[in-house]
């Protein structure tokens, strides 16, 4: 038997293909139900518009009527968000089946007959121009779709697994479908879900009052009903302030798996999505993977397209940061104005003076240049508009969250026609649940009644009927709610027979890590120690003869410090230079398209954090830019960058790496780059003081010779070479320190004598040169 199964989401039909995983027999057909509504419905002679299209064709339709009285802005840039208001307008009187007329007939009220006029001749003007381009809109579909008889009857059953109400469209296409293949509606009745009642009674069918429900469209008959009275069990959760949810969201999950429920099988349902930034800022173990995605948005690669977008609408306005802060080459006015142009000219443009776009989203953003080729191909617009255009399409793009963990994080709509064991709502608040209707910008309420389109109640009702049959379905379900800033819980708790949530405190420490405390030692400890049997590093040397407390927490004890929760500076600069001098640099411009990828390819995912730090280490380098950029003018070439050493010094061995080694003709640079201070060369050589013999190292690793020249480079002061003073003397000073080592037999631990060392020490805590920090 050939029978289809319909879902309203993509998540539902991968679910209920694994339900039928462990059965016998071929998997029955299943998609979802806005897939199927395409291939059964026909228009002829037609195509559908691209969403992105009609927004310049309504803007032409517009040029027709007053659109000051509509209060149009018919600028594109404002243009593309408030035409949306426009197209879900029309879609509803489309789906709804209410005609112009309908409307005008519940107001008397001049002005509004005058709009509501105004508004259909926008409507007609704009399918006129549809189709003298072969195109339609899917509001007009309604009107003018023919069944796909051949499509539909290759099927011997569909069973449609229904959430919420039918539009009239839907309810009159389901019902045609039944007169050629046997047609069930499965779903199920409350009160919440009184709209569909209205639908179905129309149609001659009375649904039962609570139950799980199968209807047979062809037989306008209710085929098996089993009684199901409403009943929600959920644990109802009040913290103070909002961020403390994310605490509790984390505890309740956690008392999830603890009681046996597969991680795979809870989720975390929020009713505002805005709050998944903030709960992924503290899943630091990964234990989220979040539906809804990573919009683009939050990298640099959109925000500096949004930034020179300001720039252009607002050129006298202040900036909050200008282009070349996210990556935007210098000169892009230049590049990007240049006039009326077609869109491939402007991909061209535009591609040349952006920053490189995040790894995951290079494919996603290479499939919407090239639909936008097509759909866009022999339209002729100015540069900011195609701009403007671009970021809209942008702004829509989402990342798939591939490295996310096995709990779920997702909307209200993406759990339709889904159970899960375990669910925890966060944002059980008044101003997020039910959410607020976006669909009655033109009709108040009364029209709305009056003409039989569906009402803010209707809206808020279908809301309740998702978490209704979300909580339902789970095992065990938790809500949470903030209660600061007047903040009131939905009324719609009171409605599932729920009472207020009890008030809760987490600490912050599931927040935020926690330092791992160790018991400081009494006295210095004193061990055994063969320098010889060490392999030596600058670094390791430097912390000996500073600090052998220090040292011996680090390289004997072996402990850990606290996990950096991001890239030390120093460690970011080094990464992204090495990046940038991987071939030959000719020019400044050439420079900071390196310094770009590079930093796209060091940092860590897009955050208003870095987005600033990346900033300002740009502008931090510019003198780096033209003093490199000129040396390498100049003739020096990069002959190494990151090149390991190994060598022995007075008998030990000694390892490290070299951050660059420059060459020109026989002369050679040994480069060290520093992102802090660097001491000026001084008169007289002290051995006391000296604990850094790095250069010295890496000059008697290398071979000292009269070419070859070990300096510093001050990366944020200009770039310049800085050279190491008295290297004679800190070799032989170097080798008397190592004699010295090498005789010891014995390592005490004792604290360094220069307090001021220890302010920024990983082990201040243990040596007692630090206090814990509360609060």
């Amino acid at each position: 038997m050939n029978r289809l199964f319909l879902y309203p989401t993509s998540r539902a039909v991968r679910e209920a293909k694994k339900d039928y995983g462990d059965r016998e027999g071929f998997l029955p057909q299943m998609m979802r139900i806005d897939e199927f509504e395409k291939r059964a419905v026909l228009v002829e002679g037609l195509s559908l518009v691209d969403r992105a299209e009609r927004v310049l064709i309504l803007r032409e339709a517009v040029e027709s009527i007053e659109a000051e009285t509509l209060h149009i802005d018919k600028a594109l840039m404002r243009f593309l968000t408030d035409s949306e208001a426009f197209f879900r307008f029309f879609e509803e009187l489309g789906v709804e089946s209410v005609s112009m007329e309908r409307l005008a007939q519940a107001d008397a009220y001049a002005e509004f007959v005058e709009h509501i006029s105004l508004l259909e001749r926008l409507r007609e003007r704009y399918r006129f121009l549809l189709h003298e381009r072969g195109l339609i809109d899917k509001e007009e579909i309604p009107e003018r779709y023919a069944l796909n008889i051949a499509y539909i009857a290759s099927f011997d059953e569909i069973v449609l697994e229904a959430e919420g109400f039918f539009t009239r469209f839907e309810m009159t296409l389901y019902t045609e479908i039944a007169e050629y293949v046997p047609f069930f509606v499965r779903m199920r009745t409350h009160r919440f879900m009184k709209k569909m009642t209205e639908r179905f009674a129309y149609e001659g069918i009375a649904l039962p009052y609570e139950a799980e429900t199968v209807v047979s469209l062809g037989e306008k008959r209710v085929v098996s009903a089993k009684e199901k009275p409403v009943r929600i069990e959920a644990k109802t959760i009040a913290v103070e302030e909002r961020l403390e949810q994310a605490a509790a969201i984390m505890v309740e999950v956690d008392a999830m798996v603890r009681e046996g429920i597969a991680p795979e099988s809870i989720a975390v349902v929020l009713p505002d999505e805005r709050f998944a930034e903030i709960l992924r800022r503290f899943d630091r173990a990964g234990n989220f993977n979040f539906a809804m995605g990573i919009e683009l948005t939050r990298f640099a690669y959109f925000r500096a397209l949004e930034r020179m977008l300001d720039v252009l609408k607002n050129p006298l306005g202040k900036a909050d940061a200008p282009p070349e802060a996210f990556g935007v080459i210098e000169g892009w006015r230049e590049t990007l104005l240049i006039g009326k142009t077609d869109i491939a000219r402007f991909f061209t443009a535009v591609e040349t003076v952006l920053p490189v776009p995040p790894k995951q989203a290079v494919e996603k953003i290479a499939a919407l240049k090239e639909r936008y080729e097509r759909v866009f191909e022999g339209y002729v617009l100015d540069s900011t508009e195609w701009l403007a255009i671009w970021r809209q399409a942008l702004s829509e793009v989402t990342l798939d969250d591939i490295g996310g963990g096995k709990v779920t994080v997702m909307g209200v709509l993406e759990t339709r026609a889904v159970a899960f064991e375990g669910v925890v709502v966060a944002d059980f608040n008044e101003a997020y649940v039910p959410a607020r209707s976006s669909k009655e910008r033109f009709l108040n309420t009364q029209v709305r009644r009056f003409a039989g389109l569906p009402t803010k109640e209707d809206r808020e009702a279908l809301q309740k009927h998702y978490y209704v049959r979300l909580l339902e379905k789970a095992r065990k379900a938790t809500i949470v709610y903030a209660t600061s800033d007047a903040r009131l819980p939905s009324r719609f708790l009171y409605e599932l027979g729920l009472s207020e949530g009890k008030r809760r405190r987490y600490g912050f420490d599931i927040l935020y890590p926690s330092l791992p405390v160790t018991r400081s030692m009494e006295g210095d400890p004193k061990v055994a120690f063969e320098a010889s049997a060490t392999v030596w590093s600058a670094s390791r040397l430097k912390t000996f003869l500073e600090c052998r407390r220090k040292y011996f927490y680090k390289y004997v004890a072996k402990v850990k410090p606290l996990p950096l929760e991001e890239p030390l500076e120093g460690s970011v600069i080094h990464a992204v230079l090495q990046r940038v001098h991987s071939e030959p640099i000719e020019s400044e411009t050439q420079f900071y398209k390196r310094l770009n990828e590079a930093f796209a390819l060091v940092l860590p995912p897009e955050t208003p954090h870095y987005r600033y730090k990346t900033a300002l280490w740009r502008e931090l380098l510019r003198g780096y830019a033209r003093t490199q950029t000129a040396h390498f003018a100049e003739g020096w070439q990069v002959a190494a960058r990151e090149e390991a050493f190994a060598c022995e010094i007075a008998g030990l061995r000694f390892e490290g790496r070299i951050d660059r080694i420059d060459t020109k003709e026989e002369r050679r640079l040994l480069i060290d780059y520093k992102t802090g201070n660097v001491q000026k060369p001084t008169k007289t050589f002290d051995p006391e003081k000296v604990t850094d013999y790095q250069m010295a190292i890496y000059a008697l690793a290398k071979g000292i010779e009269e070419e070859s020249a070990p300096v510093y480079c001050k990366v944020f002061e200009g770039g310049e070479f800085v050279p190491v003073g008295h290297l004679d003397e800190h070799i032989e000073a170097l080798r008397v320190r190592l004699e010295e080592i090498k005789s010891m037999r014995y390592l005490e631990a004792t604290r360094c004598e220069e307090e001021q060392r220890c302010r920024y020490c990983d082990y201040a805590l243990l040596c007692g040169r630090a206090e814990y920090a509360y609060g």
